[in-house]
């Protein structure tokens, strides 16, 4: 019984790393994927909260653009790069895991009784885009399995944000004017 359970989890996981894979194709807005992500994240894996943090370049700040459960007040706050979880996985480019907050001092809470923590960098070859965060109210809630299964789908959301950036950007050029820096006729007629 317990492996089926497992079994089950896993081929959740997996469906999950496949509808993120046909939404990204699909949705070119980061705006509306983002907060779906999260939703999506929180429920297959079942824990209690999930955050996208974005890249600010001007600052050299993670932005929260996306959360689940935590409240839409997060929405805006800033995080230093190298300070907190996500700030470190962003510094160092690797996942940081914390299977056990109380324990670790880098920790900076942003929900009260959280337990575990995991950040996983978002990057599209070397360019950092943001950390997705994940916490837990449960110690020890992250397993080996579950970290290998959200460094790919870190992977894959990496990439969708890097097409949804890519599409803006060529959808703000092809409605202004190169030279003058004006919108088009194009866009006026739209």
């Amino acid at each position: 019984a317990r492996l089926f359970k497992k079994e089950q989890r896993r081929a959740s996981h997996l469906a999950l790393l496949n509808e993120l894979g046909r939404k990204a194709s699909s949705v070119l807005n980061p705006h509306e994927l983002l907060p779906s992500i999260c939703r999506q994240v929180r429920n297959a894996f079942g824990y209690d909260f999930a955050r996208i943090e974005m890249k600010d370049p001007a600052h050299d700040e993670l932005v929260v653009e996306a959360e689940a459960g935590y409240g839409p007040d997060l929405i805006g706050r800033r995080i230093c790069i190298g300070e907190g979880l996500s700030g470190v996985a962003a510094d160092s480019g690797e996942p940081v895991l914390a299977n056990s907050v109380v324990n670790e001092s880098r920790y900076v809470a942003l929900h009260p009784g959280i337990r575990s923590a995991l950040s996983l960098p978002l990057k599209y070859r070397e360019e950092l885009m943001g950390v997705l965060s994940l916490e837990s109210l449960k110690s020890y809630a992250f397993s080996q399995q579950d970290v290998l299964t959200l460094r790919t789908l870190a992977d894959q959301l990496a990439i969708a944000l890097h097409n949804a950036h890519a599409y803006q950007v060529a959808l703000e050029q092809a409605i202004t004017d190169g030279l003058t820096g004006l919108k088009t006729h194009r866009f006026f007629m739209e």
